[in-house]
């Protein structure tokens, strides 16, 4: 069973240097049970490593620690497209990236509605929205390249600027300047 592995990992630590993590057993003279034995593994044995391993097994575990943060979501908006629809009419078009290779949130996240969704938000009074909302959500963009598109069509003067803000509740926020000229894809 598992008791006779841990004596065997006890005797192999115990070579190496280490204290005992099992105490033999030995009579012992109880005041309220009267004649007893204790003995067995020291609390914690099976739960905490030898000290000699701390320090391979605290590397191992900032190695991992950092791989896994460089896999989170980053989140990066191509560049806008403006496309002049009539004399004051532009309409707008924000593509959000995800450079990690995680997605911006998991399936369950998406299921579940428990955490923020990236959110993309044009910086116009609502009188000036003709087309499109306000507020766009993105559930979830995957990792590697994913993207959103969202676009609005909104009233302008040439020449003017808006912001557009991509924020992601992981992955950064980022926020685009977007100048009413015509700029092609």
């Amino acid at each position: 069973g598992d008791d006779a592995k841990w004596l065997a990992y006890d005797q192999e630590q115990v070579k190496a240097g280490a204290a005992s993590g099992f105490i033999d057993w030995a009579p012992f003279k109880h005041p309220q049970l009267g004649e007893v034995e204790i003995g067995g593994f020291r609390p914690g044995f099976r739960l905490n490593p030898p000290d000699a391993e701390l320090p391979r097994l605290a590397e191992e575990q900032a190695a991992f620690i950092a791989a896994l943060c460089g896999k989170f979501p980053h989140l990066a908006a191509d560049p806008v497209v403006v496309e002049r629809k009539g004399a004051s009419l532009w309409r707008i078009v924000v593509r959000a990236a995800n450079e990690g290779a995680l997605p911006t949130m998991t399936a369950m996240g998406v299921k579940s509605r428990r955490d923020l969704p990236t959110i993309l938000t044009i910086d116009v009074p609502l009188d000036r929205i003709v087309a499109g909302e306000k507020i766009v959500r993105a559930w979830s963009i995957a990792g590697n390249g994913g993207s959103f598109e969202t676009e609005w069509l909104i009233t302008g003067e040439a020449g003017s600027s808006v912001k557009v803000e991509v924020r992601g509740n992981i992955g950064g926020t980022i926020t685009v300047p977007v100048t009413l000229q015509e700029v092609a894809r």
